[in-house]
């Protein structure tokens, strides 16, 4: 009898996910939403290699650069994960800070 193996999700699979998401909290249309989320997923993994700049808008319209890294276990996380929220540590600001995947920016 085979067993079923819990495996993390691929990132087409992490991507759909995140689009849908946006798609229904943000109300994007599903092309932008999804050029966001691969957008996204790419971010975060290069952040888990090292500190990465880009660009987001902040929730009051400005425009926002930041170079930061992905956030590891042993550094504190105060609020439960949402699905639109990534979290990062801030190289500049030199602390955790975070911003909703719909507003990342895109070449």
């Amino acid at each position: 009898m085979n067993t079923p193996t819990t495996t993390a999700p691929t990132a087409r699979q992490q991507a759909l996910t995140l689009a849908w998401e946006m798609v229904h909290t943000a109300r994007l249309s599903f092309r932008i939403a999804q050029a966001k989320a691969w957008a996204t997923i790419k971010l975060t993994a290069a952040m888990q290699k090292g500190p990465v700049g880009f660009w987001y808008t902040k929730e009051d319209g400005t425009t926002r650069f930041a170079v930061g890294h992905h956030l590891t276990a042993a550094e504190p996380t105060a609020k439960p994960a949402k699905p639109l929220v990534v979290r990062y540590f801030d190289t500049q600001a030199n602390g955790i800070r975070s911003f909703r995947a719909d507003r990342i920016n895109i070449a």
